[in-house]
């Protein structure tokens, strides 16, 4: 996993949380194995203390990990304010194959032309 993945890209104000400022924007690596999903939770759980609304940049997931779908998942049942951007076809193939793709709010009519995707 990259040290740095995290950013505060600006935004326009229809991607602007209710206060008026961007949400945070997490971009996951293109390759997420099992030994990465503890340092994904960790880093996710710190961002959950500190950002009132985060937005997971999952556009570049090539391939992952049920275990990293599995910690998703339970983050997305812990945590709200999370919204998905442009979900990658990989991601959506890995979630759907486990039939996880409706837990984790993704669908098959979300693509990547979208900015975000609330997740349900």
């Amino acid at each position: 996993m990259e040290d740095k993945k995290n950013s505060n890209e600006s935004g326009s104000e229809a991607n602007a949380n209710k206060d008026g400022h961007a949400p945070f924007i997490f971009k996951f690596d293109a390759d997420l194995g099992i030994a990465d999903a503890k340092t994904l939770s960790e880093d996710l759980g710190d961002l959950l203390k500190e950002q009132s609304e985060l937005v997971l940049d999952v556009s570049e997931i090539e391939n992952v990990d049920t275990a990293v779908l599995q910690l998703l998942l339970a983050f997305l049942k812990e945590h709200k304010g999370f919204r998905w951007k442009m979900p990658s076809e990989n991601l959506f193939n890995s979630a759907s194959l486990l039939d996880l793709d409706q837990h984790l709010g993704l669908n098959s009519s979300f693509t990547n032309d979208a900015d975000t995707q609330d997740i349900l």
